[in-house]
């Protein structure tokens, strides 16, 4: 995990993105967030398996048509969100399985889905 100067950063970072109306990436941020909070609940959890954020979610993050750059952007922004403390990644029994650890605090999440 970066730590807590470099994290405090980056919220600042896309939560200016967000209000500028330039935020793409921040957008991606908040709706993969969003997709695996979903996929937690369908679970019943704070957790579910990774390899549930597929296709699906490259789609629900761009809400529209996905460039030639899709897969390397959904990957960034899982590492960012693992990074920021978002979340975490868990092998057991062979299978990795990402867990919720906390809220997305740098906006209100409602405001951009």
């Amino acid at each position: 995990m970066w730590n807590s100067e470099k994290i405090e950063h980056k919220k600042y970072v896309l939560s200016s993105q967000l209000i500028n109306g330039n935020g793409r990436f921040a957008l991606f941020v908040i709706r993969i967030y969003k997709y695996i909070e979903n996929e937690c609940k369908a679970n019943q959890s704070n957790w579910c398996y990774a390899s549930k954020i597929n296709n699906k979610a490259i789609n629900y993050a761009y809400n529209g048509p996905v460039d030639h750059m899709g897969y390397e952007v959904i990957e960034d922004v899982k590492k960012h969100l693992k990074e920021m403390g978002y979340i975490k990644y868990v092998k057991e029994n062979e299978k990795w399985k990402i867990y919720i650890l906390k809220e997305i605090d740098f906006c209100d999440i409602e405001d951009y889905l």
